[in-house]
């Protein structure tokens, strides 16, 4: 079933290449969805896609839900993994999970958060009051696992 204004995960052809995005069901019949996507550079447009392209759909929770989710009772072992070493991967999960959410990066803690409505988000939950005087930057890219 698909939820109006809810966030929904699809897959999406534009000129040949499949781009693998989250977005927001605006309205949905039989055969077709109208989705709010947001690209890289921030610009909104609507895009219309075949149900069948759908991954996932209605991708619901608060981002604290979310994350005591994925530490799914083994709270210590997925902080201690997360927050040292793999937080740039829990982020990715986090922002593919909440629309309009940004991968942020703390210079001095050398840590990757999620921004999500003006608050901050690791695998811990909400860690706006921790890391409140910190600056952050724009998520980048530092490099792949296979180590290129």
């Amino acid at each position: 079933m698909f939820s109006v204004m809810n966030a929904t995960k699809f897959v999406y052809n534009e000129d040949g290449f499949w781009w693998y995005l989250t977005g927001k069901v605006l309205k949905c019949d039989e055969y077709w969805c109208l989705l709010e996507v947001e690209d890289a550079f921030s610009c909104k447009k609507d895009i219309i896609i075949p149900r069948s392209q759908i991954i996932e759909s209605d991708v619901k929770g608060s981002p604290e839900e979310l994350c005591k989710e994925f530490r799914s009772g083994h709270d210590k072992e997925m902080n201690d993994v997360f927050s040292n070493g793999l937080c740039y991967v829990f982020a990715q999960w986090l922002q593919a999970r909440l629309y309009q959410s940004k991968i942020r990066y703390l210079d001095w803690q050398f840590h990757y958060v999620v921004c999500y409505q003006n608050k901050l988000y690791d695998i811990s939950g909400d860690v706006t009051e921790l890391f409140a005087s910190d600056k952050f930057s724009e998520h980048r890219y530092c490099g792949d696992w296979n180590g290129k």
